[in-house]
């Protein structure tokens, strides 16, 4: 089953390690040690779960909360506070804010991994992923272009479309040729560079944006750029159930 991915927004190393130990069998983590450092992961990349702690050296862990689930609107994404404060208050303002769980330091190990097993448990399968001006809807095997409130279809090939939702699920990272050959080929199956290179370059054709492009990077590989100015709520996936938008 592949992994989830989880942001930990943490200033104190130690605690981050001691998440890390206890989660690190199921989900793979990502550290953010202030909140300006997580909005800008959070504007990228799209997580499963935020295990938050409150007080951050830029500002209250609430705010963080309040901002995120404002912009994602109906569909929220799910936020584990994990803080030292016991006070009933901050207990009370997490869950207003639409957190799913509140965990006092210090925990137990056990009782942190069954919660975060819960809460991942309840996640839905995503049906839309949207990165920047790019749409893929999983459950009916098609592509979209955004251009402005303008909506058009991408007419891509099974290829294509595998490769614009590996890119879309993971942009600005970086994968070399051999492993979108292993990621959307297979293992087994033989092809080489030159068809890879093919494959991105019809695709790549097809795909007006300026602000969100597949961009070459001599010698090594390809990724998904999007523009600075890319606010995060670009970036969405959307339940089949709701079809409401979670980032």
């Amino acid at each position: 089953m592949k992994k989830a991915n989880i942001l930990v927004v943490e200033d104190h190393e130690d605690s981050f390690k001691l998440v890390e130990r206890v989660l690190a069998s199921i989900a793979n983590l990502t550290r953010a040690s202030q909140i300006s450092e997580a909005q800008k992961l959070l504007s990228t990349e799209i997580y499963d779960l935020v295990i938050l702690d409150l007080r951050l050296p830029d500002g209250d862990g609430f705010s963080l909360i309040h901002d995120v689930q404002k912009k994602l609107g109906q569909r929220k994404l799910p936020f584990l506070v994990l803080s030292s404060s016991s006070q009933l208050q901050d207990k009370l303002t997490g869950f207003d804010l639409g957190a799913v769980d509140y965990i006092v330091k210090p925990f137990e190990p056990l009782e942190l991994k069954a919660r975060v097993v819960t809460r991942l448990a309840d996640r839905p399968a995503p049906a839309l992923l949207r990165v920047g001006d790019l749409e893929v809807d999983v459950s009916s095997y098609r592509a979209y272009e955004y251009a402005g409130e303008k909506k058009s279809e991408l007419h891509l090939t099974q290829i294509e479309f595998k490769l614009l939702k590996l890119f879309i699920e993971h942009p600005r990272q970086l994968f070399t040729r051999e492993q979108l050959l292993d990621l959307i080929w297979g293992e087994e199956v033989y092809v080489d560079h030159r068809t890879v290179d093919a494959h991105i370059s019809r695709l790549r054709k097809k795909i007006v944006s300026e602000t969100t492009a597949i961009k070459s990077v001599h010698g090594q590989g390809y990724r998904l750029d999007l523009s600075d100015s890319l606010m995060p709520t670009t970036v969405a996936a959307l339940s089949e159930t709701t079809q409401q938008p979670r980032l």
